[in-house]
């Protein structure tokens, strides 16, 4: 079970205290939002505090004092714009007893802008206990989801070659950091390093009681986890089979397919190959780990100055993947097939 660095523990007296979740995108960020958004009430109880903010069920508004976000309509701010808001945040949660949880992916994006950390931690002073927490994903299944949520919610996806050359040249995809040392350094412009802690998505996921009661450890209150009630997965953002998207994309090129489509190209390739998948080519998969590790490698070190176990993405692991060049003749006839049925 990952470990919070720095963490005091809560006296009887009133004790202000703050969890920021900053992202990663993709790793597990809107299943825990809808999770803490669905059990509001309960947190609550618990002096655990994660406010309705709108429009969705994390805060990306708390983003807008360095950020645009023109999809959040104005009325949403209320009194005094985006600053007025944050006072009012910080206001009603250092006034109170226990944790208020903050979450939104914004926070650790890179480009075309990104967030004052000097600034954020300024706004959170007034809390007695501040802590920030990043769960850093291992490059090659982090690039591959990104693309597949931009691609499953633009018109026209855009070419994944072309989108993973672009992320190995940049170290950025979609705005977003795949360099995890480069949000690190980012951070520790406005916050300490007793106050940061950070997660590798892989062993967090697979500890016991997953993301959600490590999560909740964070505000002291790992138990709640069980009492919780869960959400569906598919509000939980979670991504389409790669390959299957992939082969059903490759079909309505430059449009974006249907989710029927991506259904039926999804269950006729794993009728042939139940294998976890990639839309990586082995090649690719291995570009990828090579142009990162020398920031994983910074970013181990830089952690391990204040959580000594902390460990990620070993080059000595290797999922057992069925790579892009694999889909052979016969996948190709069953994805026809399948197709055909369809459009009957």
């Amino acid at each position: 079970m990952p470990q919070a660095a720095g963490r005091r523990a809560r006296p009887d007296a009133l004790m202000a205290q703050i969890l920021l979740h900053i992202g990663a995108h993709k790793t597990g960020t809107s299943f825990l939002q809808r999770t803490l958004e669905a059990n509001r009430r309960k947190l609550a109880e618990a002096e655990i505090h994660y406010p309705d903010l709108g429009p969705n069920a994390g805060h990306h508004i708390l983003v807008a004092p360095w950020i645009d976000v023109p999809e959040i309509p104005a009325h949403y701010f209320g009194k005094g714009g985006p600053n007025g808001l944050w006072d009012r945040v910080v206001q009603t949660g250092a006034e109170r007893n226990g944790t208020l949880i903050l979450s939104a992916e914004p926070f650790s994006r890179g480009a075309p802008q990104r967030v004052n950390m000097a600034d954020l931690a300024e706004r959170l002073s007034t809390f007695e206990d501040v802590r920030v927490l990043y769960v850093a994903r291992r490059q090659p299944e982090f690039l591959q989801s990104l693309w597949l949520q931009v691609a499953k919610t633009a018109a026209r996806p855009p070419a994944f070659d072309n989108f993973v050359a672009n992320a190995l040249a940049s170290g950025m995809a979609s705005g977003v950091w795949l360099d995890h040392a480069a949000v690190l350094d980012h951070v520790l412009q406005g916050f300490r390093p007793a106050q940061v802690t950070v997660w590798d998505y892989d062993t967090v996921r697979e500890a016991p009681g997953g993301l959600l009661r490590a999560f909740l450890a964070l505000a002291d209150a790992p138990e709640l986890a069980a009492e919780l009630e869960p959400v569906e997965a598919r509000q939980a953002n979670v991504s389409p089979d790669p390959l299957g998207f992939y082969a059903a994309a490759r079909i309505t090129r430059p449009m974006r397919p249907a989710p029927d489509l991506v259904a039926s190209a999804t269950h006729a390739l794993k009728a042939r190959d139940h294998r976890r998948n990639t839309i990586l080519t082995r090649k690719q998969y291995e570009s990828v780990l090579d142009v990162f590790a020398p920031s994983n490698a910074r970013l181990t070190r830089m952690v391990r100055e204040f959580q000594p176990e902390f460990r990620f993405a070993p080059e000595d692991v290797r999922p057992a993947l069925r790579y892009r060049e694999e889909l052979a003749n016969p996948d190709w006839v069953r994805l026809a097939r399948a197709v055909a049925k369809i459009g009957q």
